[in-house]
Order: C-alpha cells, then sequence, then structure tokens
C-alpha cells in the first residue's frame, strides 16, 4: 500500500454513509489535493487489497469501505 492510498482509505472509511456529492473520486481530490488520475489508481490499488468495492453498476467513482477495510482503519487508529 502506498502513503496515498492510506490516506485515500481513511477518507474513504470516515464517509459512513456511503453518499459522495459530487461524486467520490472529486471529493477525494480536492480533499487530498491530488490528481484525478492518483485517486483512480489509489481505487484501483485498494480494490486489489480487497480494502474497498464500489456502489452501483455505473463508473467506479463511488467506493465504499469493505469489512477488511474497516478492520485494518481500526487497527490502525487504535
Amino acid at each position: 500500500m502506498e502513503p496515498l492510498d492510506a490516506l485515500v482509505l481513511q477518507k474513504i472509511n470516515k464517509n459512513t454513509s456511503g453518499n459522495w456529492a459530487p461524486n467520490g473520486r472529486d471529493v477525494i481530490k480536492a480533499v487530498l489535493n491530488v490528481s484525478q488520475d492518483e485517486v483512480l489508481v489509489s481505487f484501483e490499488h485498494l480494490a486489489k487489497l480487497e480494502c474497498l468495492l464500489w456502489q452501483g453498476s455505473g463508473p467506479r467513482i463511488n467506493p465504499t469501505t469493505t469489512s477488511l477495510g474497516r478492520l485494518l482503519m481500526r487497527v490502525v487508529q487504535d
């Protein structure tokens, strides 16, 4: 996991409602001040690690954490 991936996972995990406006990609891009490509690559890294999954069947821009992702965040925050 890259440092940016950890920050992205933290932001996704904090969004417990799973609702993003306008979408998760753009929110995380703005909050972390990174490029859209960096966010999308991070999403793919985290999906391969089984730490996040996608809401809906559209573009992969609205992530939510999996049980593994939530447990990982709980361990590193304690």
